[in-house]
């Protein structure tokens, strides 16, 4: 794992060194190992420009985990016009190699990124549909001059950027690109409105308003004449195939969980899994078992407060797979680790699970550089609560007994005005895709609006935060409930939330994580296994759990879903009462002119009184202030 920056100049005036040193050295976490720097600029003896050509500089810091001696960075093919940056691994980079050197391409290394330049020699941009893998790349043609950026399918890895006047600037997280003096730290008023909503801010926002996220499966072409193209080169789309027996849909399932497990086992230092008692978890390690011939590392936290603690749980599959394991029990302190957090993800991030997996990552480091997670699994085999839970209603009030919607409208102009929006009136007359929206926001549109100040509303001018959803929802096409919501999950929560969350707090401590479910050859399959072989109305995941029940007894599978959680609403009426009433309800909170006093009051006192849980909202609220602190103050 890697990170890398760099900046292209249209007026090819020299890149100043110092400045790329510096950004550089933001991402020393991401890459201990080694650094390293490419300059395009050619310069006469005085010290002027030589020719046209827009000047380039790229630089790397490297995490070393394949091909130790000579897979250093920035790297080039032969002759030293196609350089490339790149942060990541590309599985099937033996197979690639094999097939180029047949048609004629000279490797000097055994690692995988040389094999993206020399595929992008043979097929052009069209490389991006040969690799396995997880990838943020930047590639510089000096013949062509253009700079060639790409992301990953699935938006493993990150890659942020920002168009100036004269510059084009990338670097793998926001720190390296604001140490650029010309960059101005606006705030994004729609990506607060959308960080309030979801409690992350999607594609292609950031919390900047001159700076982007590339999305995933994108990739950029800037070109010598300052045009910037932006492209999508892949997508899922959801074609059941209804003439697959349950029996082909477990067998094949199995087959290609062992084989994206296999394919992220190449390594050359030492590496585990985390493992946390969960079916997605556990199917990872479980395969793992099943290939590797020495005993895996897993590594597991837990908690002292019984309801959050999953550890006994992951020390029993551990004994039962023969695992070489490695447990913590943490007292996670909220005012101590919030600095840090906010720190890393460069952005306001509001879930709270990135508290455990910042420890379970610190622990894996004192052992492994490399570890495979189970992330994902709930997307692509439907494993969410709140899938189950839009079953149900949709059986309900759309299905099984629709006159409760026809009545429903006909009394609603009787009833009381301020009842219309709440309770069971309001889950009857929704839409599936509303009940989706009240499943995953923190804050609604109403809320939002109330909390923000005058002067934010009138810039934000009515904007709603669910029209990323609606869009996403209107442009395709799909057969069922189940697959529009690990659609919009896999386009939003997904690359926004849960990856974002997986590889900062590995990279803050240094670590490499791979996910296996996340291989696009998998996913692909899943989109043609019909809806009632993931999930029904009574459990979640039933295909993975049918094709893994070979591996493991009913009792690790049958369990209900834990999840990553902290007890929040605990703390927040009890030892954090007092940080919270400090923190979101202080001068320096209040004094910065984006929320309103009053609401915030409400929302405390209904939190620590016990009538209404708002653990999420005030975590949220609280990760805002500790970004204000440490990015804009």
């Amino acid at each position: 794992m890697c990170g890398i920056c760099g900046i292209i100049n249209f007026n090819g005036k020299p890149i100043s060194q110092n400045l790329i040193q510096q950004m550089n050295n933001t991402l020393i976490h991401r890459g201990p190992d080694d650094e390293g720097y490419y300059f395009s600029q050619r310069l006469g003896s005085r010290g002027q420009r030589i020719g046209d050509k827009p000047s380039v500089a790229l630089t790397h810091r490297r995490l070393s985990i394949i091909d130790l001696d000579t897979g250093h960075q920035p790297m080039s093919n032969e002759d030293g016009t196609v350089w490339i940056v790149f942060n990541g691994e590309i599985y099937n980079f033996i197979e690639l190699r094999e097939k180029l050197i047949k048609r004629g391409h000279q490797f000097c290394t055994k690692s995988d990124t040389e094999v993206i330049i020399h595929a992008y020699e043979e097929y052009g941009t069209n490389c991006l549909k040969h690799f396995i893998g997880m990838f943020a790349f930047a590639l510089w043609d000096e013949k062509n001059n253009m700079l060639f950026l790409a992301r990953d399918r699935l938006g493993i890895k990150p890659l942020y950027y920002i168009i100036l006047p004269n510059e084009f600037i990338f670097a793998s997280e926001i720190k390296a690109i604001i140490k650029h003096p010309k960059i101005q730290k606006e705030i994004d008023w729609k990506a607060l409105s959308d960080y309030l909503f979801y409690q992350y801010i999607p594609s292609p926002r950031t919390i900047f308003t001159q700076i982007k996220k590339l999305p995933p499966a994108h990739f950029i072409l800037i070109k010598k004449d300052r045009q910037i193209e932006i492209e999508s080169y892949w997508d899922l789309k959801w074609e059941p195939d209804y003439s697959l027996t349950k029996q082909e849909c477990i067998d094949e399932t199995r087959k290609l969980l062992l084989q994206v497990v296999e394919d992220r086992l190449v390594s050359d230092v030492p590496f585990g899994a985390f493992l946390s008692g969960g079916v997605d978890s556990s199917a990872v390690v479980s395969a793992m078992t099943k290939i590797m011939n020495i005993p895996v590392k897993t590594f597991t936290i837990g908690f002292k407060e019984s309801k959050f603690n999953e550890s006994d749980y992951a020390k029993t599959l551990a004994k039962h797979l023969n695992t070489e394991h490695y447990e913590e029990i943490v007292k996670p302190n909220a005012i101590e680790i919030l600095p840090e957090l906010a720190h890393k993800f460069d952005e306001p991030f509001g879930d709270s699970s990135a508290i455990p997996t910042y420890y379970v990552a610190k622990l894996a480091r004192k052992h492994v550089t490399m570890v495979l997670s189970g992330d994902g699994g709930d997307e692509g085999f439907a494993g969410y609560v709140r899938y189950l839970q839009a079953l149900k209603e949709q059986i309900l009030f759309d299905k099984k007994y629709p006159f409760f919607k026809k009545l429903s409208r006909l009394i609603l102009p009787f009833y009381p005005q301020n009842l219309r929006g709440r309770g069971s009136l309001k889950r009857i007359l929704e839409t599936p895709l509303q009940r989706y929206f009240r499943s995953i926001q923190i804050f609604n549109f109403t809320q939002i609006q109330n909390l923000l100040s005058p002067e934010i509303r009138k810039c934000l001018n009515d904007y709603r935060s669910e029209y990323l959803l609606e869009k996403f929802y209107k442009e395709n096409k799909f057969p069922d409930l189940i697959s529009v919501l690990q659609y919009l999950d896999i386009k939003t929560y997904l690359p926004e939330d849960i990856l974002v969350k997986v590889d900062r707090t590995t990279m803050a401590n240094s670590l490499e994580a791979r996910v296996p479910l996340l291989d696009h050859r998998l996913l692909e399959f899943l989109t043609k296994i019909p809806s009632k072989y993931k999930i029904n109305s009574k459990i979640t995941k039933w295909i993975l759990r049918e094709a893994i029940k070979i591996w493991l007894p009913p009792r690790f599978l049958d369990r209900p879903k834990h999840g990553f959680a902290l007890p929040l609403a605990y703390w927040f009426r009890n030892n954090l009462g007092q940080f919270v009433k400090d923190r979101i309800l202080g001068k320096r909170f209040l004094k910065r002119g984006f929320f309103q006093k009053k609401p915030i009051e409400k929302i405390i006192k209904e939190h620590q009184r016990g009538i209404r849980s708002w653990s999420a909202a005030i975590w949220s609220l609280l990760m805002f202030d500790e970004w204000c602190r440490i990015w804009w103050d």
